[in-house]
């Protein structure tokens, strides 16, 4: 059974999303709401993003609305923790890095502290 998103907070300023196996056109509509409450209460935040179990997007529409998700909510992430899971992740976090605001830097699954440390610096 596939989860949606799940989102948690972990500091003030700091929510971690965990994505399921395969990114649904509906997930980001359930999350919108509660991501936007957290910005109105920060301004800023600091995102980390458990990605290690994802495996990409059902179909073009849940990709349409990632990207419309990322596009609307970007500017107020300040730094975002990528936990990776495939080799390709990471080379779409490198790449997606020039077109997207916040500073990204990619972390392996067991290294969830050393990217929370990265976060809470600065």
């Amino acid at each position: 059974v596939l989860f949606m998103i799940k989102i948690e907070k972990i500091s003030n300023n700091i929510i971690k999303a965990t994505l399921p196996t395969k990114l649904e056109d509906k997930d980001f509509l359930s999350i919108e709401k509660e991501v936007d409450n957290f910005i109105a209460q920060n301004c800023k935040i600091k995102l980390l993003l458990d990605a290690s179990s994802f495996n990409g997007w059902e179909n073009s529409i849940a990709i349409k609305n990632h990207i419309l998700f990322v596009k609307k909510h970007q500017h107020y992430i300040d730094k975002l923790a990528l936990i990776t899971g495939h080799n390709w992740q990471e080379w779409i976090s490198h790449s997606i890095a020039i077109f997207v605001e916040p500073e990204i830097k990619t972390f392996e699954k067991e290294q969830i502290d050393k990217a929370l440390k990265w976060l809470i610096s600065s």
